[in-house]
């Protein structure tokens, strides 16, 4: 897990009490209910959180944090980039952010094969170049 990654007191504490429990096979809707309502209620009522951010990359250096926002809704953990079209579902908050991590690498690396894009995709491409370098 890319720790780092989870910048928010809440969800870093969400995550350290919360991850064994529902890791296990044998966790039940009570488990996921209690986790569901102490994120809601640590975050003044919103199932969302968007004060996370990734600060580092599997291949490549970051010169900025990219913004992430997690949201959590029946047994599932959203992970999404602010400024990027990602999002990654999983039911466990450290794979959700691995995989975001993933697929920014990945959309680095296809954007900048060619030019043959439309201008959304060139915006984005010139974002991602002024923020990641190759390591």
């Amino acid at each position: 897990m890319n720790k780092q990654s989870i910048r928010c007191k809440h969800c870093k504490f969400l995550n350290k009490t919360f991850y064994k429990i529902l890791k296990r096979k044998d966790s039940m809707n009570r488990e996921y209910w209690l986790f569901t309502e102490t994120f809601v209620y640590l975050h003044n009522g919103k199932n969302y959180c968007d004060g996370n951010s990734i600060s580092k990359l599997n291949n490549y250096k970051l010169k900025e944090n990219i913004k992430i926002s997690i949201e959590y809704d029946e047994g599932n953990f959203l992970v999404k980039t602010l400024n990027y079209p990602l999002y990654s579902s999983e039911n466990n908050l450290n794979n959700a952010i691995q995989n975001i991590i993933n697929q920014i690498e990945l959309l680095y690396q296809e954007l900048n094969e060619d030019d043959n894009m439309t201008n959304e995709w060139l915006l984005i491409k010139q974002k991602l170049n002024k923020i990641i370098k190759n390591a």
